[in-house]
């Protein structure tokens, strides 16, 4: 076992594989000069499911509609990079005029069209980082690579399958500005698990679809899906790993 980041990583594979050096980090969970709210759902519902919607936010849209999700979200094309030795998968969409969403314009104030990114790294099997920039259109950032005039804001998942068929879904939401507002900080912490039990009861529903479907059905994939679909790859290798290594340890 091991605590990084206010968060609790825990091998339950051969002790002598385990490796807390390569333990992912999220700095900003407990670092000084951000402020997080968080909380914790379980999803009946396969651990994959949950990765997957994840890596395609084109669903908020649809699904987050009146809190985060606008009509640019999903016309926007997305950039992905995957790092299979290191299972690292990396999704960007950048959108330079955006609608603001009421999650970001009730709690920073900007009024008007916004410079919106979004940019996720999963680290297999369990850590999702969304990196979440906005700020008004034309705002960009310093020469020096700083950003004084942006609204930054990390989005964690620690996505921990419970049994078959289920997951516990820690969300976490952190931000480097207002830090002192108990407002925001309120509004942000009911806002996203609004957000979160959108997503529960979406893949609840899909879980149980899927188990009704008649075996043999097909899944189309599209562009959108390139992160999701590296992601499926990077976690049955290692699941193909671990028995592997199960096996020659028995």
């Amino acid at each position: 076992m091991a605590e990084r980041d206010s968060l609790v990583w825990v091998w339950i594979g051969d002790p002598a594989l385990a490796d807390p050096q390569g333990i992912p980090r999220a700095r900003h969970l407990d670092a000084p000069g951000w402020v997080t709210v968080r909380g914790m759902e379980p999803i009946d519902a396969d651990y994959g499911l949950l990765v997957d919607n994840l890596l395609d936010l084109s669903h908020e849209t649809y699904l987050h509609g009146g809190y985060i999700g606008t009509p640019e979200v999903a016309e926007t094309p997305i950039t992905t990079e995957v790092d299979e030795g290191a299972g690292i998968v990396r999704v960007s969409r950048h959108m330079d005029d955006a609608e603001c969403p009421p999650f970001y314009a009730r709690s920073t104030g900007i009024r008007g069209r916004i410079s919106r990114r979004q940019d996720i790294e999963y680290h297999a099997p369990c850590l999702y980082l969304l990196h979440s920039r906005v700020a008004p259109v034309g705002v960009l950032p310093e020469a020096d690579g700083s950003d004084p005039d942006a609204f930054h804001t990390e989005i964690t998942y620690a996505i921990t399958p419970s049994a078959d068929g289920r997951v516990y879904d820690f969300w976490a939401v952190s931000r480097d500005w207002a830090t002192e507002d108990a407002e925001v900080t309120e509004f942000l912490r009911k806002s996203n698990h609004t957000v979160v039990m959108q997503d529960v009861t979406a893949l609840n529903l899909l879980q149980r679809a899927l188990g009704t479907e008649r075996a043999g059905y097909r899944e189309l994939s599209i562009n959108i899906d390139t992160g999701g679909l590296a992601a499926r790859r990077i976690l049955a290798r290692l699941v193909e790993e671990g028995e592997r290594r199960t096996g020659a340890a028995r």
